[in-house]
């Protein structure tokens, strides 16, 4: 599988050679389906929460005796009854985080990757340099290229595409940590330049074992 390395007018500098089984994966749809259902779970944090009479401070006390003052018996002040005390059949928080392991997720990143590649929809640049941190220059380099929304990505150190991407809504900046599955689905492209793709294939490349030489009695 091959790709092309652009410069910045959309002309091809040379042709990069890709690792045929890094992108290959069985049921891909479903590993991308796992993978995006578990990111969006983890992103989910306010939760609505209501304290029932077992979760209210206070109450420990019968608030008077059982018989002889004329009013109705009553065992706690934190009753659901009672002004400040306990909801009845309130909503709890539920656990709503899932896991999924290393080797699944980056199977899934690389999926989706080759979507972007068979679609060619996936842009190496030299660099993503700019002489200005201007909005009208980056969005006359994604002209060039075509893509009309999608997912840039590159270091925090070139802060001129950081600024000149700050008030586009269509076009988001991450690095390739923060790479994930949902945002490149969420945008037509994928724009990296060549420093960022390098690190992304690793980041796609099982990690090797290190193999400890045993010791000879």
């Amino acid at each position: 599988m091959n790709v092309s390395l652009l410069n910045q007018d959309k002309k091809e500098v040379k042709k990069l050679t890709l690792q045929k089984d890094l992108f290959e994966c069985e049921k891909p749809e479903f590993l991308i389906h796992q993978a995006v259902n578990t990111e969006l779970s983890n992103r989910r944090n306010a939760q609505p929460f209501f304290k029932n009479r077992a979760l209210v401070s206070g109450g420990g006390v019968k608030p008077w005796r059982q018989k002889g003052t004329g009013r109705a018996r009553q065992g706690s002040i934190r009753s659901p009854q009672w002004v400040g005390g306990g909801a009845v059949f309130g909503a709890q928080r539920k656990n709503v985080k899932k896991n999924i392991n290393k080797k699944q997720r980056r199977k899934a990143l690389a999926a989706t990757i080759a979507l972007l590649l068979k679609d060619k929809k996936v842009f190496i640049l030299e660099d993503l340099k700019l002489k200005n941190p201007k909005t009208k220059e980056v969005l006359s380099l994604f002209k060039k290229l075509g893509v009309s929304s999608g997912v840039v990505v590159d270091s925090h150190e070139n802060k001129n595409l950081v600024l000149a991407l700050q008030n586009l809504q269509k076009y988001t900046f991450v690095t390739v940590s923060a790479l994930s599955i949902f945002e490149l689905l969420k945008f037509e492209g994928l724009i990296i330049s060549y420093s960022a793709w390098e690190k992304l294939l690793e980041r796609l490349s099982a990690p090797q074992k290190v193999v400890k030489n045993e010791k000879s009695s």
